[in-house]
């Protein structure tokens, strides 16, 4: 959303980031996949966006050849190692339902233990390309992002340091409320510790950096104050100073004179 005109020019943005860059936290190094309205999101399905993005990729995993300064040819190789983004989001990408209204609401396992609002079972709605990545995985790589489900979601600040253990603490929830439901973020706090097993940090995977990289539309948008094709003047505008930032990169880090003893 755009502030003022959230209802009327909201934006879907996809960015990818590499992940053997040493600072992939640096918004230069955030880089923008695709951009589109949600209109257009809406009536195309966000599918339609994502084949695009995937025929890419079916092409990286196969090998691509490259020209080095010296003339020799290289191939590189690449793929989707995770997908990093709200629920809504995530689902959508991965074709399943946005809420948590199915019989098996939670894309990681079976649970049927939170509300039910809808009578679909499984909560696939439909094909999504990510399955024609030869190294991706639909359920294990779309990660459960920390940000909205445990700092926005479950865990208010003040009691980071009051939590017991997940599974002790929806048992006795249960226990104590039994008329209500599991909410689906508590429910996908269950799977974090198993998934960290498997990636490592999910601080490492949450959405943080890539919410930060939507001030930079918010704010070139307030500047160039055109509407007229908005996607088309935001993508190229960064574009430009996505190929500034190649041309002339900037260390990383900046170290001053080592005394020696």
């Amino acid at each position: 959303p755009l502030s003022s005109r959230k209802t009327v020019h909201k934006l879907g943005l996809f960015y990818y980031s590499f992940g053997n860059y040493s600072n992939r936290s640096l918004l230069r190094n955030i880089h923008l996949a695709a951009i589109a309205t949600s209109e257009i999101i809406a009536l195309y399905k966000v599918t339609t966006i994502l084949q695009y993005i995937v025929d890419d990729i079916k092409k990286l995993e196969s090998g691509h050849e490259i020209m080095l300064s010296n003339g020799n040819t290289i191939s590189i190789y690449g793929s989707i190692a995770a997908i990093a983004a709200d629920n809504p989001a995530s689902c959508s990408m991965g074709g399943f339902k946005e809420s948590a209204a199915a019989y098996s609401g939670c894309r990681h396992c079976m649970a049927t233990d939170f509300a039910l609002k809808a009578s679909k079972k499984y909560g696939i709605n439909r094909y999504s390309p990510l399955l024609e990545l030869k190294h991706f995985d639909i359920c294990g790589g779309l990660v459960p992002d920390i940000m909205h489900d445990v700092l926005e979601g479950r865990i208010p600040k003040k009691n980071l340091d009051n939590l017991d253990l997940i599974s002790e603490h929806h048992s006795n929830f249960m226990t104590l409320y039994p008329q209500q439901s599991v909410t689906p973020k508590m429910h996908y706090m269950v799977h974090m510790p198993r998934l960290i097993k498997c990636y490592g940090p999910l601080s490492q995977l949450w959405t943080m950096r890539f919410e930060a990289k939507h001030q930079y539309f918010k704010k070139l948008t307030q500047r160039t104050l055109n509407y007229i094709n908005l996607p088309k003047t935001l993508s190229e505008r960064h574009q430009f100073i996505q190929i500034y930032y190649l041309l002339s990169p900037l260390p990383a880090f900046e170290i001053g004179p080592v005394l020696s003893s």
